[in-house]
């Protein structure tokens, strides 16, 4: 597989990318919004962080205090992964969230809460698999493990 991979921290795209390789896939690994966006199409799946500026080509975009994000959770630093959901699904691709917030905390609840409700039914055996994938649109890893986020990806790809 070619995996789409949008990460702002040096040493976290690293080891995505030896996680990638090790597995026999190849990854675009950027922290450019512009870049994911036109390469978005050429990929197979995504994997994305949950927070990371909005930076691209001509630099990172700085809106001072003016984040609703930074306003509700005092994350300096925007859900663009959500932005790049979005993108994924409208271009039929699955899509990982890898992230280092967790889950279950002020900063993201509000985005994981809704979806881990419906994982639950999943692991009561209320619902299968496969209907849980038609109703949630993304994965999500609360933790920087790529090999648990190309886990996820694969298995939606299945």
């Amino acid at each position: 597989m070619h995996i789409l991979v949008i990460e702002n921290d040096a040493a976290e795209q690293q080891k995505a990318k030896e996680t990638l390789e090790a597995a026999g896939h190849t990854a675009l690994i950027t922290d450019d919004v512009l870049v994911a966006m036109e390469e978005i199409d050429s990929c197979d799946g995504v994997i994305t962080d949950l927070f990371f500026p909005p930076k691209c080509r001509q630099g990172n975009v700085d809106y001072g205090q003016g984040y609703l994000s930074q306003v509700c959770t005092g994350e300096s630093e925007p859900p663009m992964g959500l932005l790049m959901v979005i993108l994924a699904q409208a271009r039929g691709k699955k899509v990982v969230i890898c992230t280092d917030a967790g889950g279950h905390n002020y900063k993201v609840g509000w985005i994981y809460d809704a979806f881990s409700h419906t994982w639950s039914d999943v692991f009561c055996g209320k619902v299968e698999y496969e209907e849980y994938c038609r109703q949630v649109p993304f994965r999500w890893v609360g933790s920087k493990s790529w090999s648990h986020a190309l886990d996820e990806l694969e298995r939606m790809l299945k």
